[in-house]
């Protein structure tokens, strides 16, 4: 296995498309001046240290800050030499410069995007790393033990953090820079779901069989769903209210009404690809809602198939066979496609939503990971998990426009600001975080001011 590089880059990447330049710039290094210790406290109102936020952004980079929050966030002065690469587009190629600095951040979890204060949390170490958009640098190190991809509440403007110490689990609250509180919940607790509708948050429990429900109004549970083994992840239906859940273990998506917090459907998928299918063959994925026609997209990573379950009947309406692997797809929100990688066949599989059919097989890198869509572009971000690059696919002709060369081992899916379009890509391999930008060409070096 690769090693965790020691150094980094700083990338500026131009891909010409459609009239218009991709810019990637990666800025990484070890920590020389130190930032203010904000506090020091019990577990429940963690350790922050902060520095100002200041500079306009002018280009797109990679992130890196210490590694742990027992020490300082710092910006870099180390010397730098450069090296030169190649990058590739459909359209064009270009030549790249790399600027190697020390690095320290260890992203173990895909970033998140908070649409109040257009910052970006990131889950490693028993940290979360807060990146101002603004700037595209670290502005807070946040002490939160055994981290998970956490999930963004646009009604309150907090972050829930599931964490997982092994036999007990909770969820930290973060409100802006600060962990405000810590919720105790079930075992092994997983990326949780919002219920935009009635503010809830709901936690699926993977070492248990129950959904905890966390008011957004209080921070408190208010209610424990029993769900049975093994669900993981699911989504949430604005249309009609309700979320579906995916169990693994259960072969099946489990409804529950965002209206009564109660188990209303259970929904067994069957594949004609592996049929019969034991529940562990089924293996469903974290599904997606298309809200263009109100229905629920399932991968089944055992079945080689994607089940669509209507929204307004909460019943399966058809099975459609992808790539071998499928994992969780993007949602066009423009045209309603839906995005599905395929792992072991370097494939996506475009599927209608107006159809629910198959329209186009688009060639990618190896291993393609969970994607994410860029409503700015109408652009869909496909990393790879193997062959260190990000392959950018058009909503509009479904097929590859660029090849943007990132770290090692990406965590999925990207992460999108929609107030500028920037794609941020956490590579747990290099310890880095990638930023795409949609920024016209800029002089190098960025201006700031």
């Amino acid at each position: 296995m690769r090693s965790v590089a020691l150094w980094a880059m700083l990338v500026i990447l131009i891909i010409a498309s459609f009239g218009s330049g991709y810019l990637v710039r990666s800025i990484q290094g070890t920590a020389t001046s130190a930032s203010t210790r904000i506090s020091t406290t019990t577990s429940a109102q963690a350790p922050v240290f902060s520095a100002s936020t200041v500079a306009e952004p002018v280009t797109s980079s990679t992130i890196q800050a210490s590694p742990s929050c027992s020490t300082s966030t710092e910006s870099s002065s180390a010397s730098t030499s450069l090296t030169s690469a190649t990058t590739s587009s459909s359209s064009s190629s270009a030549s790249s410069t790399f600027e190697s600095r020390p690095i320290g951040l260890a992203p173990s979890e895909t970033p998140v995007f908070d649409a109040a204060d257009g910052d970006i949390y990131v889950a490693g170490n028993g940290t979360i790393s807060v990146i101002s958009g603004r700037t595209n640098s670290v502005v807070a190190l946040l002490c939160v033990d055994a981290s998970l991809m956490p999930v963004f509440d646009p009604a309150n403007g907090e972050l829930y953090v599931p964490t997982d110490s092994g036999n007990t689990g909770a969820v930290s609250i973060v409100s802006g820079e600060t962990v405000v509180s810590t919720v105790p919940v079930g075992d092994s607790p997983r990326t949780p779901v919002v219920d935009s509708q009635n503010g809830g948050i709901y936690v699926p429990n993977y070492g248990s069989e129950f959904l905890s429900v966390i008011s957004g109004a209080t921070n408190t549970v208010v209610a424990n769903v029993t769900v049975g083994s093994g669900v993981s992840g699911g989504v949430f239906d604005t249309t009609n209210g309700d979320l579906y859940l995916n169990s693994n273990q259960q072969g099946a998506v489990l409804i529950v009404s965002g209206k009564t917090n109660a188990l209303v459907g259970n929904i067994t998928l069957d594949f004609a690809t592996c049929i019969p299918c034991t529940q562990l063959q089924d293996n469903p994925q974290f599904p997606v809602f298309d809200p263009m026609n109100g229905d629920i997209y399932v991968p089944n990573a055992g079945g080689d198939t994607v089940s669509v379950i209507s929204g307004a009947t909460n019943s399966l309406v058809t099975n459609v066979v992808v790539g071998g692997d499928p994992l969780p797809p993007a949602v066009d929100s423009a045209n309603g496609d839906i995005y599905v990688p395929n792992l072991n066949e370097n494939t996506v599989s475009v599927i209608s939503g107006a159809t629910n059919a198959l329209v186009a097989t688009v060639t990618v890198g190896n291993m393609p990971l969970p994607p994410a869509f860029n409503s700015m572009n109408g652009d869909v971000y496909v990393p790879s998990d193997t062959n260190d690059t990000l392959s950018i696919i058009s909503g509009a002709t479904n097929a590859v426009i660029g090849t943007v060369p990132i770290g090692y081992y990406p965590n999925y899916p990207p992460a999108v600001d929609s107030s500028n379009g920037d794609v941020y890509v956490s590579c747990i391999g290099d310890g880095t975080i990638y930023v795409i930008s949609l920024a016209a060409i800029i002089p190098f070096p960025p201006i700031e001011r």
